[in-house]
């Protein structure tokens, strides 16, 4: 429902990697400073999730990434998370941010299934768990996963010809779709409908909201709750992995 967006290539390090590789964009200027990606783990608990960021030197459209490991791309993503500036040479940082827990946890299991360590084996079923519901919102993100999950999608599927309370068959709703979640407060302004959209929202889920992220499950909350083939990928991917290991640690919301 949203216009195309310009999209920027960067390439983002996973967690078996220990480089990174950022690719300019088409169009950059030659006195701009090279896209960076900073992660955000200094002072964080060694389990605990680590945020990673794209910084630009001016806003674009929307920012793809990837998550690679020693045996290839294990993720890939899109982010319009424009959090703000870092300095004057960097105007624009991205939040590489949900739905990117399914491809950390993929990264592990890829990683481990190919001989590595258990060592990010808590800090993968975290960020499982975090898509599933053990969030600050209790809600999880993939359709029909949990108890409480999107109702309000930005779907002309869901929105048009499905359920607008998340019951009925499967038919009703979009069963196994995946929304972006949380997302910068910013994002959230400006918000509108177009012609013949249903008016749809679900849930209390303002209180909980921070000054760094926000999530509601409105019809007119793309940043939220618009669904996307490639989110539903990595999460299959994940859900085959994880069975194949256990998945009793997840918890659903």
């Amino acid at each position: 429902m949203r216009a195309s967006r310009r999209v920027l290539s960067t390439t983002v390090a996973g967690l078996t990697a220990v480089t990174v590789a950022v690719l300019q964009p088409a169009g950059a200027r030659a006195s701009e400073p090279a896209p960076q990606v900073r992660v955000n783990q200094v002072g964080y608990p060694a389990d605990g999730p680590k945020v990673a960021f794209a910084m630009l030197p001016r806003k674009v459209a929307a920012v793809r990434f990837e998550v690679v490991t020693p045996w290839g791309v294990a993720y890939r993503g899109t982010s319009a998370d424009d959090v703000g500036s870092w300095n004057a040479s960097y105007q624009a940082v991205y939040r590489l941010a949900s739905p990117h827990a399914f491809g950390l946890y993929i990264t592990d299991a890829l990683y481990r299934k190919y001989g590595g360590s258990r060592q990010f084996e808590s800090f993968a079923q975290q960020q499982l768990n975090f898509a599933l519901g053990a969030n600050g919102w209790g809600s999880s993100f993939v359709v029909g996963a949990g108890t409480v999950f999107p109702h309000c999608m930005q779907s002309e599927i869901a929105n048009l010809a499905g359920s607008l309370t998340g019951t009925g068959s499967r038919e009703d709703i979009q069963l196994g779709a995946v929304t972006d979640g949380p997302s910068t407060p910013a994002n959230f302004t400006g918000l509108g409908t177009v012609p013949g959209m249903r008016a749809c929202s679900a849930g209390h889920f303002g209180p909980y909201n921070t000054k760094n992220a926000a999530y509601e499950d409105n019809v007119v909350a793309w940043p939220s709750v618009e669904p996307a083939d490639d989110y539903v990928a990595n999460s299959l991917l994940a859900f085959a992995l994880g069975a194949g290991g256990g998945l009793s640690g997840a918890r659903l919301g």
